[in-house]
């Protein structure tokens, strides 16, 4: 995780470290997904969320894409066993 000040300076960044880019987001969205994430975790009854409600906040926070993808969606191909080669991560 890298925190820049802004999308010029990701720019900058990147083609200075030849890195390609990843997922990004602005502070204020990392506060964000983080108060709805972990808001409740303290909690006497607190309990895991489902994969589904998970995928909620981060749909809700405008997170998209491959990286954010949580739960399959539906006709895309996915299932639920990882390739061979994620395997020996």
């Amino acid at each position: 995780m890298v925190f820049l000040r802004s999308e010029e300076h990701l720019d900058r960044w990147l083609a200075a470290s030849g890195w390609t880019p990843g997922a990004s987001m602005s502070a204020s969205t990392l506060n964000e997904l983080a108060r709805r994430w972990w808001s409740t975790r303290l909690e006497p009854d607190w309990r895991p969320r489902s994969p589904q409600q998970s995928q909620a906040i981060l749909d809700e926070l405008g997170l998209t894409g491959s990286f954010w993808q949580l739960v399959p969606v539906a006709g895309d191909g996915a299932d639920d066993q990882p390739d061979a080669d994620q395997l020996d991560r």
